[in-house]
């Protein structure tokens, strides 16, 4: 996410500051107190960062990227970082899936805690299983969910497989 005026980022479940959301590193208890359709926005005063004390004691790591960002008046805007142009397609996803999935660079929640970070290591789209690679974008109900729908758009009528041998197939069509 391109932060502009913070209008319309979230700062719990945005990339917004850095690599990581902060609903990894802040319980689900503390989210649901600050309310899940908090913005960005809400914690600028336009000259500086206004968080709770409660919060700066509790995260103070969190609070030193926060004040490292800076808004702007223009408006925030999605962008693709693997894509050069800042579009996602399918072509640009599946090259970063096959670049980054195999050399463990993906920072899923099964990699955060084998490298010793304290977090939840359900998936943080269904909440079910362990968040590894292949079940985000494998195996959870979500993904599932999204590679039906590329299918519907494609016109090929079956069920998604489970690997990324999906991913190959709809590359070719297109």
């Amino acid at each position: 996410m391109q932060v502009g005026d913070g209008r319309q980022v979230s700062p719990f479940y945005d990339w917004w500051a850095g690599e990581l959301r902060f609903c990894e590193l802040i319980s689900k208890d503390e989210i649901v107190v600050w309310g899940h359709d908090l913005t960005v926005s809400e914690w600028w005063d336009g000259l500086d960062w206004t968080i709770l004390d409660s919060f700066v004691r509790r995260h103070p790591m969190l609070v030193q990227i926060i004040r490292c960002q800076k808004l702007s008046k223009q408006v925030d805007k999605a962008v693709w970082k693997p894509a050069k142009n800042g579009l996602f397609t399918i072509s640009s996803c599946y090259k970063f899936l096959r670049v980054k999935r195999p050399k463990g660079r993906l920072k899923t929640r099964d990699l955060l805690t084998s490298r010793g970070m304290r977090i939840e290591k359900g998936c943080c789209l269904c909440g079910r299983y362990d968040e590894t690679c292949e079940h985000l974008f494998f195996y959870c109900s979500f993904a599932k969910e999204v590679w039906r729908l590329v299918l519907d758009f494609l016109n090929i009528h079956r069920q998604p497989k489970r690997s990324d041998l999906e991913a190959i197939e709809a590359i070719k069509v297109l």
